[in-house]
């Protein structure tokens, strides 16, 4: 087994080498900063939904180091925009690969001033331009850019990526793994196994079970025998570190092994842009939301088709067939092939269901449920001793049937129900009066269709793409905050991964006379702009990449325009070489599409930077002395317009 698992390791290490050199310009790559070599975040680590995709590479935490083009080419694309890369430089060589340079402080001059000539002529501040191969040339180590912190950047640094002729990106470290050191093994925070199936359990219940291994340097064990009934899968939390920094990365290479015999691996190399989001079914998303910790799984869930994948047995599940003690070995590598090992021991588990034999009696139960994995789980808490004999479902077609308890622990009794569209539960109640409780169980989303569903004033359509697997959908009505111009439609779990915006449609109050009506989702304590689209019969739309509580609210209110650096009526300091002034908006927030500003009512360009709310006009040549006009125009995502014009002396 042994010197098997050293053969595989070998070949992994030859087909990296042979990755990094197969083709005679990969060797040749320069790298894009003159100094720096660390790096704080890696190509494929765990990000808020999306998988990383590049490097990011330390600037001393400061802007203004000289980014240069690591081959010749030419640019393929300039992108500017107050969000994602801010600005950012995609060039495309000969090989056919593309290299992307992303939250830069500003570009070189030709392109700058190719830059500037668009952004004149249409009058718009952000660009996506898309440039012929003869139009900006580059050469290999020419100054292309300064690194900054431009866009959705939390911190100077330079974002850079290297995308194959169909532009799936690739681990830059393929091209710099001997310019950037790691000799750290990864470190295991977290093993979990997680049951799948309604009749799946570990250590006697359906629960995930995380415990933490000893061990360290590499060399991990979990000590106690885990009992499995089932198919169960595998999870890690887990993390890598290099030589040159304290930035937790992420790693590229998972194995898992069942008595020496490889059953899943994923390996993190390639992938398409719109692959991406994969990564909420990669690791545990209704965890995650819960605990905060990103259990990544050693299997592949139903409508997971992200690329790295390789499930070679059972889609990775555990299904133990015997009563033996088996040996269970987690792998994780990264790109430079150090390699951590997890060795733990599981047997399957032939032991019926615990119940006491008298339940304390309690006259009012503690009675909680939860919807994971298309079951009802319903705990009951010091339990009646009637429940024993289960609790009395009545289904959305008035049947009547009975659930029986799965299993007990502690104090806890706990009953599964498989959920079946056609037999929702509508009540479920105990037969002593003490506990009830009313579903909303709607309908159900599926996979690779579009879902229609209409409930009261609401429509929702969830399209194509939208869901991973089946899912049950519960909505309810209830009234609205203080603020609501409607009821609030608590719509979906918000525990479950949506791969593709959703829409919601509220219809507005008949002969609406107020401001601009808006939905909203709730976001914890407050309330969070959604859209504000008005349909054909008066229904206002917007769309959401997570399930939760939305209603129509009311935005009558324009965005805020404040001077910052300059006084209305005022004289513009003689070393003033910009002017800055501040937008701010009470909820649906500023359409950077919409800002316009002039002086003499000629446009001239004002960044937008989001974070903090800004905009700003930077002159080449300063505005001629004397008194000026200065106006600015701008909408919040409601529509709401405001104006507001300066008198100011330079």
């Amino acid at each position: 087994m042994y010197a098997k698992s050293w053969i595989f390791k070998g070949l992994c290490l030859a087909i990296l080498v042979l990755l990094s050199s197969s083709n005679p310009e990969d060797a040749t790559y320069g790298f894009p900063l003159d100094t720096h070599r660390a790096l704080s975040g890696t190509f494929g680590e765990l990000r808020s939904n999306h998988y990383h995709s590049g490097i990011d590479l330390k600037t001393g935490g400061k802007s203004g180091e000289v980014v240069r083009a690591i081959e010749d080419g030419y640019v393929y694309r300039i992108n500017v925009s107050p969000f994602g890369y801010g600005n950012a430089i995609y060039l495309r060589h000969a090989d056919g690969n593309f290299s992307v340079y992303g939250h830069l402080s500003r570009f070189n001059q030709q392109v700058e001033a190719f830059l500037r000539n668009k952004q004149y002529s249409s009058k718009k501040f952000a660009q996506d331009l898309y440039l012929g191969q003869d139009e900006i040339r580059v050469a290999k180590g020419q100054v292309i850019a300064w690194s900054g912190n431009s866009g959705s950047s939390m911190g100077p640094h330079l974002h850079f990526e290297i995308r194959d002729p169909q532009e799936r990106i690739l681990n830059p470290l393929r091209w710099y793994r001997y310019q950037i050191a790691d000799s750290r093994p990864p470190i295991l925070q977290t093993i979990g196994f997680e049951p799948v199936d309604i009749g799946s359990r570990v250590n006697g219940t359906f629960d995930k079970l995380t415990l933490t291994p000893s061990g360290a340097d590499g060399n991990y064990a979990i000590t106690p025998i885990i009992k499995l009934r089932g198919r169960v899968g595998v999870e890690y939390q887990a993390y890598d570190l290099l030589n040159a920094a304290s930035n937790h990365c992420g790693i590229n290479y998972a194995r898992l092994y069942l008595d020496g015999q490889l059953i899943h691996e994923f390996a993190l190399e390639r992938y398409a842009f719109d692959e991406k989001r994969f990564i909420n079914v990669h690791f545990d998303y209704g965890y995650y939301q819960s605990v905060n910790k990103k259990m990544q799984r050693a299997y592949v869930e139903p409508g997971n088709r992200f690329p790295g994948n390789r499930p070679l047995i059972d889609q990775g599940y555990l299904l133990l067939e015997d009563d033996q003690v088996h040996d269970l070995k987690l792998e994780l590598t990264d790109f430079h092939g150090n390699e951590t090992e997890l060795r733990a021991r599981v047997q399957r588990d032939n032991q019926p269901a615990n119940f006491p034999a008298a339940p304390t009696y309690y006259s009012q139960p503690e009675v909680s449920y939860e919807i994971k994995r298309n079951v009802l789980i319903l705990t009951a808490t010091k339990a009646h001793a009637s429940y024993r004999g289960g609790l009395v479902m009545e289904s959305i077609y008035g049947d009547l049937s009975r659930i029986m308890p799965a299993y007990m622990t502690g104090e806890k009794m706990v009953f599964l129900l498989a959920l079946d569209r056609y037999r929702y539960p509508k009540v479920i109640k105990d037969e002593i009066g003490k506990w009830q409780h009313t579903f909303h169980l709607a309908d159900e989303l599926l996979p690779f269709q579009n879902n229609m569903i209409e409930y009261g004033a609401m429509k929702l359509f969830v399209p194509y793409r939208s869901m991973f697997e089946r899912v049950p959908l519960e909505i309810v009505s209830v009234p609205g905050p203080s603020t609501s111009k409607s009821y609030a439609y608590r719509i979906g779990n918000a525990k479950v991964p949506v791969f593709e915006a959703f829409l919601v449609s509220i219809q507005a109050p008949e002969n609406w006379q107020g401001g601009p009506l808006v939905v909203a989702r709730k976001d914890g304590d407050k309330w969070k702009y959604m859209g504000a689209t008005v349909g054909e019969e008066g229904e206002i739309y917007g769309s959401s990449m997570e399930f939760g509580e939305f209603c129509l609210m009311e935005d009558a209110q324009a965005p805020g325009i404040r001077p910052i650096n300059f006084t209305n009526n005022g004289t513009l300091s003689a070393s003033a070489n910009r002017l800055t002034i501040a937008l701010s908006d009470n909820f649906s927030e500023i359409d950077h599409e919409t800002i316009y500003g002039t002086i003499d009512g000629n446009w001239v360009l004002f960044e937008y930077d989001y974070r903090p709310g800004h905009i700003t006009y930077t002159w080449d040549q300063r505005p001629t002395a004397g008194w000026h006009d200065v106006e600015i125009a701008v909408r919040d995502q409601a529509g709401n317009l405001a104006t507001q014009r300066f008198k100011l002396k330079f």
